[in-house]
Order: structure tokens, then sequence, then C-alpha cells
């Protein structure tokens, strides 16, 4: 089975589906003819998505289909992560209670806002990299302090500046498995003109949970912030590559949270050309990958295609596709050259993306120890 294949093949049976119907006897048929296992599993693990494998099979009532020796693989990582994020939020409770007798009502971000929504069928679905939540900026200080008495502590500074980054050092507890990222702004500074922070927190929806008092985001600007996170911070879109974790993620959010999502402002916040092209791409890859229904009145240009396009090259053939993006960008090369302010930005984007790429190693790694 080739790489094309292994990809289609895993976002199919992560795809948003019924549970009748002439698609889903084909995935049936396909998934009793599958022999390599082993390289969808190699797949899903890279992206951090064998639980979510595991739950969407289960959820199709597929999962009986897979051979037994399989099925344990699945049923264990599942098993494994759910006490994992279990103990996260239990962590996240003990925090957030610190926090809230400081006088902070932290907004939670990303995938811990995920599971506190009920936004996975099974907890166990999702893996957590971090708790990411966000304060005002003012109290950051005082919340450092109050969770470095509770036994949190950071490592040693290295090249990166934590003062213009936004988010501060990131803080390991001594005895729980847990690395927790205070949030100044939700998003880099640059990114601040399509979500500044003073709008997601005034618009976010207070939750109790577990006796302790915490915040939600609004669902625009959650699926805003999931796209922006991964198209523009991290660079997906102009490095043309798919963070399939979260476009699944996205997917979800935006099957759960169907009708209250203002697309039209979403659009408008991506008011640049190539901010609103990032997107519609985000978009596409969310179509043809898991079944998401485009938003009525969106709009996707031949622009867009292309570059959608360009992404399932590099996801089909990594090496060829990462090969193609550049010889694209070549003929821009010279005038870069004598341009002084390209050589800082383009530091900070070879930083940038090497971190990207040492994020999607270190699934491997966490696959192995599984």
């Amino acid at each position: 089975m080739s790489h094309a294949q292994t990809y289609d093949f895993l976002c199919d049976c992560l795809a948003l589906a019924s549970r009748e119907g002439a698609g889903l006897d084909q995935l049936r048929d396909r998934i009793e003819r599958q022999e390599e296992w082993h390289r969808v599993f190699e797949l899903a693990s890279r992206h951090l998505l064998t639980p979510a494998l595991c739950g969407a099979l289960d959820e199709k009532g597929l999962l009986g289909l897979v051979p037994s020796r399989e099925r344990d693989y699945l049923d264990a990582v599942l098993d494994l992560n759910r006490e994992r994020n279990a103990a996260f939020l239990r962590e996240l409770t003990r925090v957030v209670r610190l926090l809230n007798a400081v006088g902070v009502e932290p907004v939670l971000l990303k995938g811990i806002a995920s599971l506190i929504t009920g936004l996975y069928r099974d907890p166990g679905e999702r893996v957590l990299s971090d708790i990411d939540i966000l304060v005002p900026s003012e109290t950051l200080p005082r919340c450092e302090e109050v969770l470095r008495g509770s036994g949190y502590d950071q490592d040693p500074p290295g090249l990166v500046d934590w003062a213009v980054q936004h988010h501060a050092p990131p803080l390991f507890h001594e005895s729980e498995p847990v690395r927790l990222e205070l949030h100044r702004h939700v998003v880099r500074r640059d990114l601040e003109r399509i979500l500044p922070t003073s709008e997601v927190q005034e618009t976010s929806r207070r939750l109790v949970v577990d006796g302790v008092s915490v915040r939600v985001p609004a669902p625009t600007v959650r699926v805003l912030h999931n796209v922006v996170h991964s198209q523009l911070q991290d660079g997906a879109y102009r490095l043309r590559l798919v963070q399939l974790r979260q476009v699944y993620e996205f997917t979800r959010l935006c099957r759960a949270l169907d009708g209250r999502i203002d697309w039209r402002e979403i659009e408008r916040r991506l008011d640049t050309f190539e901010r609103r092209h990032s997107l519609q791409v985000y978009l596409l890859t969310a179509v043809r990958r898991f079944g998401l229904r485009m938003p009525v009145g969106l709009k996707v240009g031949r622009a867009s295609r292309l570059a959608e396009w360009e992404v399932r090259q590099q996801m089909n053939w990594p090496r060829v596709g990462f090969f193609a993006v550049y010889a694209r960008r070549l003929p821009k090369l010279p005038r870069r050259l004598v341009t002084p302010s390209w050589y800082p930005n383009k530091i900070r984007a070879l930083r940038k993306a090497w971190q990207v790429r040492r994020k999607a190693r270190t699934p491997r790694e966490s696959a192995r120890r599984w």
C-alpha cells in the first residue's frame, strides 16, 4: 500500500459519516481486505490520531472488523490515553482552583477546551500535548508564582526570548506528567489583528467544572483560533503542510457548532489575500479528507484549489511535494536577496519551520513508548 493510499484509508476511517450508506459499505470492504495495518498505525501515530481512529471505527460500528491483534492495540492505546487525559483533567482542576483563589478565571484553549466541552464521544480520543490556558496579562506573574509554589517549575532558559512570545515558558510539574502553558495572548502578536485577546476573553462563556470556574471561547472564536494557529502561526499554509490532528478537530468543531459559527466574520478577519486562501485551503482539506460540508455561501477560488492540490501532493508524496513548493518560489529569490529585511524574517521562518517539523517527529517517539 502506497503512502497516498494509506492517507486515504486513514482519513476515510476518521471521516464524519453515518452508520449506513454505500460509502460505509465500501469502507467495510476495505477494512476486511486491509493487510497493512502497521502502515496505517504508523501514519496515525505520527499525527497523534491513533486513539481517534479507534473511536471513529467504534462509532461507525466497524471496530469489530479489525483483526483481533490490531484491535487489541487500538483498544490499549485508547485506554492509555483515556487514563492520561484523566490525569490532565485532575491537574487542570487543581490548577484552576489555585488560580480562582487569586481571582483569576482562566480561558481554556485548544485541546483542553475540547475535552471540557465534550467535543469527542470518548475523552480518550483526543491526544493532548499540554494544557493551554489564557490569563489576563497583568496577572501572569502572580499566576506563575502561585503555580511554582504548588510544584511547577520551568526548564532552564534557552534561546527563546519568552518576553515577546504569546505565552510564558512552559511549566512542568515535579510529580505529574503535565505540561502547562500560561498564555498572555491567544496568538502571536502579529496575528492579534485577526484574533484579539481582549475579544476572546470578553466573548468567552463561563463554566463550572468540578467546583472550579473556567471559561471557554465562543464558537466562532474557537473555529477561527484553530485555523489561525495551524495555518498561520504554525506555518502549515505557507509550507503546504497538513496538521491532520488539527484539521480533524476543526472538522469536529464545525459539525458540533453548526449554526453558531459566523463564517462571514471569519472571512472578514482573514482579510488579506494569502490569509483568506489559508481558510479556503483548510476547508477544502477538511471536505476532501473528513467529509465536512462546505459552509453555505463560502466560495473557493482557483488559486485556493491549486494550493489545496499542492497540499495533497505533499501529503501523498512528501519529498516530491516539498521540492515542488520551493521550486514555485525560486523565481522570487533574487529580489529577496537584495532586500535587507528579508534576512531576519527568513531566520524566524526557518526556526518556526524547524519547530513544526520537530513536533511532527515527536508523535513517533510517543508511539514507540506506547
